[in-house]
Parts: C-alpha cells; structure tokens; sequence
C-alpha cells in the first residue's frame, strides 16, 4: 500500500510540474501575442478555442500565468511540485511582488 500511495504522490507531483510549464509556456504566448496571429479576442478565447476548456477556466489560467512572472517564489514552488495550481491559484489573487516571501 506504501508504494501505491507513493506512486499517486510521486505522479501528482509530475503533473504539478507539467501544469507549471504549461503557465510558463502560456504566459509566453500571451506576452508574445500569439492569440492574435490565430484571430481571437483574447489569450483566455484562443485557449477555449483550441483546448476545449470552458472560458472561465482559460481565463483563471491566463490570469494565474499572468500573475506568476512576478511571483518567482511560486512559481518555482509549483514546477517543484510543492505547490498545487489550486493553492498557487488562490495565492496570487493576494500575492504581490513584495509580500511573496511572506506567503
């Protein structure tokens, strides 16, 4: 049973990875204005569009991105797999540049 469990943590941790590259790729995107070479409103609409997530979540995810080139120390946390992208999620909403640390 120990090793089961260790095996779903182990992968949980992996796919807090994944999900941290994908903000840091998106992020990028953004930046870089990829959405519009596509045609689209916004990054969140070109995210909707072409990974079928619903709207509100391509945007919770354009905005977490967003906010996460100025918050080094979460960001790190994530792809590290010590934070989840829920918990990261909530933390930027409230988290500025100079309060990180103390997070």
């Amino acid at each position: 049973m120990e090793a089961l469990e260790h095996e779903i943590l182990t992968l949980e941790a992996h796919l807090q990875a994944a999900k941290h590259r994908f903000l840091v790729l998106l992020a990028e995107f953004d930046r870089r204005e990829g959405w519009r070479l596509a045609e689209h409103r916004s990054c969140a609409h070109w995210l909707h569009h072409r990974s079928g997530m619903s709207l509100r979540t391509a945007r919770e995810h354009v905005r977490v991105a967003r906010a996460l080139e100025s918050l080094p120390r979460i960001s790190a946390a994530i792809g590290r797999g010590e934070l989840h992208y829920c918990q990261a999620r909530a933390l930027v909403r409230v988290a500025t540049p100079e309060c990180e640390a103390e997070l």
